[in-house]
């Protein structure tokens, strides 16, 4: 049977489970401007995500189907 389901190791140890008709094995950003920090480091794993959306697409690479994730409370000000 094929599951549209994947999983792979993300590199700060978080294991992500995608769906592969979405995610096209690119990396994973997580955002949170109430727990987030935007500095080197961040932005792997959802408990350590960068604060904002700006700075998680300057982490993605154009064209790798990179997915970026706002977490439940996330704000931005503009």
């Amino acid at each position: 049977m094929d599951s549209k389901l994947f999983s792979r190791k993300q590199p700060g140890g978080f294991y992500v489970v995608n769906d592969r008709s979405i995610a096209a094995g690119g990396n994973v950003f997580w955002v949170s401007s109430t727990t987030g920090t935007d500095s080197a480091g961040y932005g792997r794993n959802p408990d350590a995500p960068v604060a904002t959306l700006d700075y998680a697409i300057g982490l993605c690479t154009a064209s790798k189907g990179d997915i970026v994730y706002l977490m439940p409370g996330h704000a931005e000000n503009i």
